[in-house]
């Protein structure tokens, strides 16, 4: 169980540098899959613990703790590799609402909020440091994408020129 756990625990480090944009339905499949995945782990904390009390806080709290990890690790990681082996590739517009960069070690360091000409939702994307230092708050971008119903994969992202034609 330790080795499954920290396969997930992995995984779910690994989805920030991912730009999946998952579909509602593979959130919803891979929420419902992390919460029956969920059960066998903490039915063995629970058999482990002795006192009442200490269990409810220990199936609360733990619960939620690796119910949140399963769900970041199969909402992301399974529909991005498939998604790359069998997605159509395409190009979309959008434009970017708010960039941001942070020094943690821990996380994806330059990210975007883009919002597509198609859908009007703001999605965040992590960024290659050239990609990053090439856009600007409120700049045209054109994103490169391969797309399965499991969601759109970001593979790419360039600034827009002055008269926002799509790169050749």
């Amino acid at each position: 169980m330790l080795l499954w756990l920290s396969i997930v625990f992995l995984t779910m480090f690994a989805s920030d540098w991912i730009n999946l944009l998952p579909s509602t339905q593979t959130k919803i499949i891979a929420l419902l899959v992390s919460a029956v995945l969920t059960f066998p782990v903490i039915k063995t904390v629970w058999d482990r613990i002795p006192k009442a009390d200490e269990k409810f806080l220990a199936f609360g709290a733990g619960y939620l703790l690796v119910a949140g990890m399963h769900y970041f690790a199969l909402s992301i990681v399974p529909p991005a590799l498939v998604t790359r082996i069998w997605g159509e590739p395409s190009i979309s517009r959008a434009t970017v609402v708010r960039k941001r960069h942070s020094n943690k070690l821990t996380r994806c360091a330059n990210k975007a909020d883009i919002i597509f000409a198609d859908d009007h939702e703001k999605h965040e994307i992590c960024l290659s440091e050239q990609s990053w230092k090439q856009i600007e708050n409120g700049s045209a971008i054109a994103v490169k994408i391969q797309g399965t119903s499991y969601g759109r994969l970001v593979t790419e992202v360039e600034a827009l020129g002055i008269d926002n034609a799509f790169p050749k």
